[in-house]
């Protein structure tokens, strides 16, 4: 199956399929096709979103589906950390929620969503 840039696969719960996202950054050259990131969404993070209160998930939604598309770099997530020490694990803040992501080569995968636990 072909993806065109920015086209988005539509979740079904019954699919056990990951949710693929392609971004592409701006005017379609060479430089910029080699730019471009693919994002997925993992089944546990579509089912930790469909879980949320209506007004958390509106808000994380709207980061990672709409803003998101408009970063350059995923440095620019809110809070991003690195938890592991070869740099594929990484986690973002979103209000009282945190977000698992995953970076392989040009590949985002979004892991989880869970609430921010109390200390």
């Amino acid at each position: 199956m072909d993806m065109q840039p920015n086209a988005v696969l539509i979740f079904l719960p019954s699919s056990r399929k990951v949710v693929k996202d392609t971004l592409s950054t701006g005017n379609e050259t060479a430089e910029n096709r080699a730019r471009s990131l693919d994002i997925r969404y993992a089944r546990s993070f579509l089912k930790d979103l469909r879980n949320l209160e209506y007004a958390a998930r509106e808000r994380v939604y709207e980061v990672i589906f709409n803003k998101f598309k408009q970063i350059d770099q995923i440095q620019d997530l809110p809070e991003l950390k690195q938890l592991d020490s070869e740099g594929i694990l990484y986690r973002c803040t979103i209000d009282n929620y945190m977000i698992g992501l995953e970076l392989t080569g040009n590949i985002i995968k979004f892991l989880r969503v869970l609430p921010t636990p109390d200390i």
